[in-house]
């Protein structure tokens, strides 16, 4: 008799465990769904700032394009007048 009541006692044991283990994977999946759902729009968020960052990095290149070109036309513009103030 006592060593039946001792394996209920130890079966009670397990069942409790079981029980617990079982709660925290429902919860552990729960968790890991969460996480993979803000990976997935944290990855979305970098190819977007990745594009914009391709965008304004090609508007700054047509920026210097189009300085280049003014200080350009500055130079020749300043070089005529010098030109014809010397005539």
């Amino acid at each position: 008799m006592i060593k039946h009541n001792e394996a209920l006692r130890i079966k009670k044991t397990y069942e409790l465990i079981l029980n617990r283990l079982q709660e925290e994977r429902t919860g552990y999946e729960t968790q890991l769904s969460a996480v993979e759902q803000s990976l997935k729009e944290k990855e979305f968020d970098v190819e977007a700032l990745i594009k914009i960052s391709k965008e304004a990095q090609g508007e700054v290149k047509d920026l210097k394009r189009g300085n280049a070109k003014n200080k350009e036309g500055l130079f020749v513009s300043e070089d005529l007048e010098h030109d014809l103030g010397s005539q």
